[in-house]
């Protein structure tokens, strides 16, 4: 864009403007706001803020006629968009501006259609457990974003326009949303929670992790566990999870999965598979029935040959919502023969939004009663390699006992080897970190001993010093 003003634009009556207005006019893909600046007038405090997080001489321009202050932007450059719709997330809900003018045409040009923020500290007794999607329109999301946010288990606030989608959730929305018709902006208060620095004591080396304590996880630090999930009584998920044997990150990334849900070679029928076998099958809820006793549920998945009967132990009424007749879907569990053949499930998510990249899911130790499931172990690990792996921030460094360049054939670095370990794309992959890890341990018991070796002989050399005859 030019430095030059705006030319053809229609005039704006300086009267017309109240302090909280921006009159937008929308020109193909340029975008030009107008506001009053006059003092506390909160339309140009809006447009101010805009141009100090997304200004660029390419892509903004702004230009004063008398009180009137008209900022110029293209809806083709991302980070402006992005900046905008995040400022707009904000003010529109408090409210404290209103867009006047083409502003039905800037929610269709934009890439983005709602912001998608976290506010762990609310009033909310459940505030943790869900991050908020905040629609720009303020008419609501359009068709396309509200089928996604169903697909990701979100529903709509009862008390505001805004919509809840879990946060066991975070990850598979990270994966699965792009700019577009269901577009939704990242906001920093959500970005944070996977871009910042583990802090100290970790100082690279891989056993600082285990004097970091599990708190400096947002994941453990606050309650993100379901809010239908039990909960140890006067005890923070922190605490559960340090009874229940993560008291460090160390602890839960050196914690190998039990076994890993094979996602990439599904099955029609369980007919030919033996008593305790894995399997999983893709297909449609076609009905969910209630157990004797409301022990759990029963729920029949339609597959590309039958139907299949598949059980859920526990409380289901929150599966019934989140995954109603219709759904397309992922079920993963053991073969089993409790009242005829069945799959006893242990894993449920929709179809569209499974990552299709990585199908191998691991499942970890669980503890019902504390409402720690694979989810949340899940979370925890991938939290703690993403902020691990982000440019900039502390990773594991690789010592001068196992050198990168230094490293046998076949023996992945410290942080390939957690990440294969915990999230494999094939099974060798499991194979390779196990291989690697050992390893490590191997050559680090060798290290200790030497350590102790040479530390015992320093002793027994001052001991000989102190006892030597004077003569």
């Amino acid at each position: 864009m030019t430095s030059e003003p705006p030319k053809n634009l229609p005039a704006v009556n300086p009267a017309t403007l109240a302090p909280y207005d921006v009159y937008v006019i929308v020109d193909g893909s340029d975008i030009h706001f107008t506001a009053s600046s006059e003092t506390n007038y909160t339309g140009a405090d809006f447009l101010r803020a805009l141009y100090r997080r997304a200004y660029t001489p390419d892509t903004m321009r702004v230009s004063t006629t008398g009180s009137i202050i008209t900022l110029s932007t293209t809806a083709t450059h991302a980070p402006t968009m992005h900046a905008l719709a995040e400022l707009l997330s904000y003010t529109l809900s408090i409210p404290a501006i209103r867009l006047a003018g083409d502003s039905k045409a800037l929610f269709n040009v934009m890439p983005w259609k709602a912001a998608a923020y976290y506010m762990p500290s609310t009033g909310n007794k459940n505030g943790a457990s869900f991050f908020k999607i905040a629609p720009l329109n303020p008419w609501g999301v359009n068709d396309e974003t509200f089928k996604y946010l169903r697909h990701l288990g979100g529903w709509k606030s009862a008390d505001d326009n805004t919509w809840r989608v879990p946060m066991n959730k975070l990850f598979k929305f990270i994966q699965s949303n792009t700019p577009g018709d269901r577009g939704i902006a990242i906001t920093r208060s959500l970005a944070n929670i996977l871009v910042e620095p583990i802090s100290e004591p970790f100082n690279g080396e891989v056993l600082s992790l285990k004097d970091t304590p599990i708190s400096e996880l947002h994941f453990a630090k606050y309650d993100t566990r379901p809010q239908n999930s039990k909960r140890e009584k006067g005890k923070t998920l922190a605490e559960s999870l340090a009874g229940f044997g993560y008291k460090s990150i160390f602890d839960v990334l050196y914690n190998m999965p039990r076994r890993y849900l094979d996602l990439s070679n599904p099955v029609s029928s369980l007919h030919g598979l033996d008593a305790g076998e894995t399997a999983y099958i893709v297909g449609r809820v076609s009905s969910w029935h209630p157990m004797k006793g409301n022990k759990g549920a029963w729920c029949t998945i339609k597959t590309s040959e039958r139907s299949l009967k598949t059980a859920f132990w526990g409380p289901y009424q929150w599966r019934e919502k989140k995954y109603p007749v219709g759904t397309e879907v992922i079920v993963g569990g053991k073969v089993t023969f409790y009242n005829g053949l069945t799959l006893t499930a242990d894993f449920i998510d929709t179809l569209d939004v499974s990552s299709t990249d990585n199908p191998y899911v691991p499942i970890y130790a669980q503890s019902p009663s504390r409402g720690i499931m694979t989810n949340i172990i899940s979370n925890l690990v991938r939290e703690a390699l993403t902020r691990l792996t982000v440019e900039g921030n502390p990773s594991i460094k690789q010592n001068a006992y196992w050198a990168e360049e230094a490293l046998p054939e076949g023996i992945l670095t410290l942080q390939e080897a957690l990440t294969c370990l915990h999230f494999p794309t094939k099974p060798e992959d499991v194979e390779k970190a196990v291989e690697s890890l050992a390893w490590y341990e191997l050559v680090l018991m060798q290290v200790l001993i030497k350590d102790s070796q040479v530390a015992g002989k320093t002793q027994r050399e001052c001991r000989t010093r102190e006892i030597r005859p004077i003569t």
